[in-house]
């Protein structure tokens, strides 16, 4: 997101549908909001791989540009191309 205040990002985790962890990061304020959608799915893949191998993760996102970046294979962004790696290995 981005805000009088700067770019950001952030993510929750739900457990039973109760609020168990969140994480948010103020991006540099040059970083476009793309990179913030970004960051913003890259993240909870990060925490996800963490998870021990039994749980089901599900990641919701309101971006369909950065599920779209992140998925085509000859991306040339960074972020799309870690995404990319990060969910193959989930």
């Amino acid at each position: 997101m981005k805000t009088e205040h700067g770019v950001g990002a952030a993510f929750c985790v739900l457990v039973n549908d109760i609020w168990a962890y969140q994480w948010s990061a103020k991006l540099n304020d040059n970083n476009t909001v793309f990179l913030a959608e970004l960051t913003a799915l890259h993240e909870p893949l990060i925490y996800a791989s963490h998870l021990p191998n039994h749980n089901t993760s599900k990641i919701h996102v309101d971006n369909r540009a950065s599920i779209r970046a992140s998925s085509i294979s000859k991306s040339t962004n960074e972020t799309a191309i870690q995404i990319s790696k990060s969910s193959q290995q989930i």
